[in-house]
């Protein structure tokens, strides 16, 4: 009798990624685009709400769809936005479940920001205090 092994199922907090770069770009004169990646979207949960909440730190923003309650912070709502993954950027045959995911933040309500910086996307786990959520550090965030 030949016994073959089951694949090990990986738990999702084993395959998202803790950290992951991208470029800001420019969407328009008044907003710049964040891409978001695939893996942190699925697991805050982007993906299912049509806006995220941008909490504004100095050079860090946090981005969450539950409320961090960050009362002496800079709140604000953008909306979550789809692209087709490795298609055409117009595409309007959109698929929620599988395409990639960006926000667009207006530029008056992150000024340290500017199209072209290299940020660095974080994924924070929920705590007993907090939410679990994506912190973005800009390239000259100290901490």
């Amino acid at each position: 009798m030949k016994m073959t092994m089951r694949p090990r199922i990986v738990p999702m907090t084993e395959t998202v990624d803790t950290s992951s770069k991208t470029v800001i770009r420019e969407h328009n004169q008044d907003t710049l685009r964040i891409d978001l990646p695939w893996d942190m979207v699925n697991k805050v949960g982007f993906r299912w709400y049509d806006e995220l909440r941008v909490i504004r730190d100095d050079y860090k923003l946090l981005l969450s769809v539950l409320p961090l309650h960050r009362p002496e912070l800079y709140e604000h709502i953008t909306p979550v936005k789809f692209t087709k993954k490795g298609g055409w950027e117009k595409s309007r045959n959109i698929f929620r479940e599988v395409d990639n995911a960006y926000t667009l933040i207006e530029k008056d309500f992150i000024p340290q920001f500017s199209e072209g910086d290299e940020i660095e996307l974080t994924y924070i786990h929920e705590t007993e205090s907090e939410e679990r959520h994506v912190e973005v550090k800009h390239p000259n965030c100290s901490s």
